[in-house]
């Protein structure tokens, strides 16, 4: 998963993007590794204190670091909107989901989130898929420009122009995890239209 996270990172070009991770543990793991691939990333969890936020959410908005990488603490309390959002773990339940795509796909405005399905994760995917009302398909044998260019080439179009949404692409992790993508054009009901991918 995080050889597929590098590349995404490295193929798009956007300014900000919103990584999730479910702990803080994680969030700091994926920070290290990400700065060892000399990536500018900023770190925000729950075990910082408010100086530390402020000074963390200053860095991102300003465009000074472009990959924030944090838990559900920035969806809970901070009105942040990024065209991308990457979970990197699947949110735990439904109300995190909600909060966390609202990030990308909250009041009209269009975005992107891909979900890192890992095998462990499959069962809660399951049970997020219907209440959602999302579509899945299946796709086997699939090259490293299937997986991350579709989505590059939509955010590259995206960023110039916004209203138009390109046929979703097809998305598949070719190292044993797996990916969704939900595309949105979110009204203010937060019914959200969006396809989910992956085997």
């Amino acid at each position: 998963m995080f050889d597929t996270l590098c590349s995404l990172c490295n193929t798009i070009s956007i300014t900000q993007v919103v990584i999730f991770c479910n702990t803080y543990q994680k969030v700091e793991s994926l920070t290290n590794n990400m700065r060892l691939k000399a990536f500018n990333v900023s770190i925000m969890h729950e075990k910082m204190d408010q100086i530390q936020r402020q000074s963390t959410l200053y860095n991102f908005c300003s465009g000074t670091s472009p990959v924030l990488i944090t838990t559900h603490l920035l969806a809970q309390t901070i009105d942040v909107q990024v065209s991308l959002v990457i979970n990197y773990d699947l949110p735990l339940n439904h109300e995190h989901f909600i909060r966390w795509i609202d990030r990308s796909c909250g009041f009209g405005r269009k975005g992107v989130v891909v979900n890192f399905i890992a095998k462990d994760n499959k069962l809660a995917m399951r049970a997020i898929r219907p209440f959602f009302n999302t579509h899945v398909i299946k796709i086997k044998n699939p090259t490293h420009t299937s997986l991350i260019q579709p989505i590059a080439d939509y955010m590259n179009q995206t960023s110039s122009q916004p209203a138009t949404i390109p046929k979703e692409p097809t998305i598949h992790n070719n190292d044993g995890a797996q990916l969704a993508t939900n595309h949105c054009n979110r009204s203010c009901d937060n019914q959200p239209d969006q396809l989910d991918e992956y085997c």
